[in-house]
């Protein structure tokens, strides 16, 4: 009988887990998460290694194959953005989080410059607040060889 609970508890536990890993990755294909992103009301703009601006190499990371940038700066919220880089392999995505390591340093950075603005009254504690909660939201992961660095309401609309 223990057993058999055991083995119902595991087959459980596993697929929660299946559940959870399913839903919370970023796709794999480009085109769904721009379809995604696009029905949560983001402006999206897709660059690929093969465009005008892929070839040239003026918006793509070295190895990405297609960038997909998400925003909704232009509707007024304005750090609600995400960017997901589709690596040709998991190498190229490991190369570009070396290189991006410090990234919330840079975070950390910005808070404190925002929080001396605040302090000698060029900023608002509203505008204040709502900046640092966005930049505290903030996220670099890579997923196989993707890797997306943006704001949570962001990925989580991607998704």
């Amino acid at each position: 009988m223990k057993k058999r609970i055991l083995t119902v508890v595991g087959v459980l536990a596993l697929a929660a887990i299946l559940v959870v890993s399913l839903v919370a990755c970023i796709p794999s294909d480009p085109a769904k998460a721009e379809e995604n992103l696009k029905a949560e009301g983001y402006k999206v703009l897709v660059v690929n290694s093969d465009d005008a601006l892929g070839i040239v190499g003026l918006a793509l990371p070295d190895g990405c194959v297609t960038q997909v940038t998400g925003s909704k700066a232009l509707s007024g919220d304005f750090g609600d953005n995400i960017t997901i880089y589709y690596f040709e392999d998991s190498d190229a995505a490991n190369a570009y989080m070396d290189k991006n390591a410090d990234w919330q340093g840079e975070i950390d950075v910005q808070l404190a410059e925002m929080e001396d603005a605040y302090k000698a009254g060029e900023i608002s504690e509203n505008d204040f607040n709502s900046m640092k909660d966005l930049l505290e939201s903030i996220q670099m992961k890579k997923q196989g060889k993707i890797v997306y660095v943006g704001s949570a309401d962001a990925i989580k609309a991607a998704k």
